[in-house]
């Protein structure tokens, strides 16, 4: 028998929910995961910012990796 899943999980992994702890605060979260449930309305705004954090993010640490480098 199948099990219906119940949320959407996004991946943000904890400094991502670290920075936007507050906002996060009345969803479910594990090490490096947020979950959003089926029964509400889904926030794409946080969701939206969680990512551009997250990508920004990784562009420096990029950045970084990649000085001195040829």
């Amino acid at each position: 028998m199948k099990t219906q899943k119940k949320t959407i999980d996004e991946y943000p992994i904890p400094s991502g929910i670290e920075v936007f702890k507050e906002a996060v605060s009345h969803y479910a979260t594990g090490k490096g995961t947020l979950q959003f449930p089926l029964d509400k309305p889904i926030p794409y705004d946080l969701i939206e910012k969680i990512v551009t954090f997250r990508v920004k993010e990784n562009l420096e640490k990029k950045k970084k990796y990649n000085v001195g480098r040829i």
